[in-house]
């Protein structure tokens, strides 16, 4: 399951590389993904829509690219997204029930499901 989730990972960060390159040949993502991408401010104002507000971040790339956590209040709701240098955000993950983990877990996060 874990080479499944590093590969997939992969995948779409160098399809999101792509987005940023100076050759733009479009993003490349699995089909069963169904990445959306808008401007950063759509995005927020669709994602505010659902309650969902950024809990957490990671920078990557040379800080071009930036990965964010969006959570409703009762972690009903979650959204993943990847916005670009250019402001670009695409949700590449979304669903609900969202189980936040502690650092000193020892439990593997797949047994909540």
């Amino acid at each position: 399951m874990r080479t499944i989730l590093t590969t997939l990972g992969a995948a779409i960060v160098v399809s999101f590389l792509s987005l940023v390159s100076p050759v733009k040949a479009g993003p490349v993502f699995p089909a069963t993904l169904n990445i959306k991408c808008v401007d950063r401010a759509t995005a927020q104002a669709q994602l505010q829509a659902f309650d969902e507000a950024p809990v957490g971040l990671g920078i990557i790339h040379d800080d071009q690219i930036v990965f964010e956590l969006w959570l409703s209040p009762d972690s009903s709701t979650w959204t993943f997204t990847m916005t670009d240098g250019k402001g670009i955000t695409c949700a590449v993950g979304n669903g609900k029930d969202w189980i936040s983990l502690t650092p000193t877990s020892k439990k593997d996060p797949i047994s909540f499901l």
